[in-house]
């Protein structure tokens, strides 16, 4: 769960800020100051893959929306982090999309499911 705090600054003009608060009970989180905001993170590290199928309980699928720099890697890291497990992780992509054959390549197969969103073709 994501809730957004509104927090004021003082000084010559007032500024706002959000800062992000989540529970977790799978995970450590920590507050963090970044240039003058605060917010919280989870630090990651191998150590923490085994927790991953506790963070993701109830979860049945995972859907990444495009196959760009991060969407490619954003579905080989969870394919590969939640091997194993009952999660299917699937990539949603337009049906001519010019990366269905590096999909393809990656080892993501092709499903007759569609998406009710910009129709893409879930692999």
């Amino acid at each position: 769960m994501v809730e957004a705090k509104r927090l004021k600054t003082t000084g010559i003009s007032t500024r706002h800020y959000f800062m992000q608060s989540f529970t977790t009970t799978v995970f450590e989180k920590e507050l963090i100051s970044l240039a003058g905001t605060e917010e919280y993170i989870v630090r990651g590290g191998l150590h923490l893959f085994p927790r991953l199928p506790k963070a993701f309980a109830g979860i049945q699928q995972i859907g990444v929306i495009g196959w760009s720099s991060q969407g490619s890697a954003q579905a080989q890291n969870l394919r590969e982090s939640l091997a194993g497990t009952s999660i299917n992780v699937k990539v949603g992509l337009r049906e001519n999309s010019p990366s269905i054959t590096a999909a393809e390549e990656a080892g993501f197969t092709k499903s007759n499911t569609k998406s009710e969103l910009a129709t893409p073709f879930i692999w």
